[in-house]
């Protein structure tokens, strides 16, 4: 929802918003923005609660996910992108199954 109305205050028209988003329908789409065009101070109020709790908490709930919230606490404890941990996998040719390893 926070995505949703989020483009529509900035003017994005709902078929730009399933373009950019794969995951989101056109009738998804639609209804979120009717329910927020009818009841505009509710929704208002409860996307600044869910911005406030995921600052004060560090959640990753108003930010996009799990990736996002680690690189932008990798971020607030100065590292870079390139320096945080990835997994990467590789094949070990001897017994011809993947590991998971750290760089």
């Amino acid at each position: 929802m926070d995505i949703v109305i989020a483009a529509f205050d900035r003017g994005v028209t709902p078929e730009d918003m399933c373009r950019k988003y794969s995951t989101l329908r056109l009738a998804d789409v639609y209804a979120v923005i009717s329910y927020y065009l009818q009841n505009q101070s509710e929704v208002r109020e409860y996307l600044a609660l869910r911005a406030k709790e995921a600052e004060e908490d560090g959640s990753a709930r108003a930010v996009g996910g799990p990736r996002q919230a680690q690189r932008i606490a990798g971020r607030r404890a100065g590292l870079r992108k390139r320096d945080m941990p990835v997994k990467r996998e590789r094949i070990d040719p001897r017994h011809d199954h993947r590991e998971i390893s750290d760089r």
